[in-house]
């Protein structure tokens, strides 16, 4: 579902991206993986993919350049707010 942040264009998950677009996954990371022409052996995981789409892990901008071509996209229409979650367990102190 689209909505408007304040001062941007319209924002779209990137999961919503990939479901409207019709593409798996394994479709997007393969892309990724010729794209970047990472070494063999390495390879752009699905699992990756999914916690930059549900916004537990951050992206680097040739990864998201990588991710904007696999949808047809041009370089920058993709762009990341994500901040890193504070994993500090919080406690009273008695």
């Amino acid at each position: 579902m689209a909505s408007k942040r304040p001062g941007r264009s319209h924002f779209v998950s990137l999961k919503d991206l990939r479901i409207a677009s019709g593409k798996k996954q394994t479709e997007i990371c393969d892309f990724v993986t010729q794209y970047l022409d990472l070494p063999l052996g390495d390879r752009f995981t699905e699992g990756s993919l999914s916690l930059i789409e549900n916004g537990k892990r951050g992206a680097s901008q040739k990864y998201l350049t990588a991710i904007a071509a696999a949808y047809g996209l041009p370089a920058g229409a993709i762009n990341s707010d994500y901040e890193p979650q504070d994993r500090r367990v919080r406690g009273e102190v008695a």
